[in-house]
């Protein structure tokens, strides 16, 4: 799958790649979202926690979905380490 053709990295490679990464960034803005959630825990700060709560809903959705195509694309390269142990 990551074969270079005619100098060029394959579709696939580059799609993988994509993918890795933001699911990489989705992750690191989890963190600081739920942080941000339990700052803003105060019912005075209760606006920052719904602007806390959407950005993590959101990147929490972004790296499910991002988590299943990467499971895609990397399945038969974990299939065949599994069957080589």
């Amino acid at each position: 799958m990551n074969k270079i053709e005619n100098g060029e990295k394959s579709k696939t490679y580059i799609v993988r790649r994509r993918t890795s990464l933001i699911m990489f960034f989705m992750f690191i803005l989890l963190i600081p979202s739920g942080i941000m959630m339990h700052i803003y825990d105060d019912p005075v700060l209760n606006h920052g926690k719904h602007i806390a709560m959407l950005i993590h809903n959101i990147c929490a959705t972004i790296f499910v979905i991002t988590g299943m195509f990467h499971v895609k694309y990397n399945f038969s390269a974990v299939k065949k380490y599994l069957t080589d142990l």
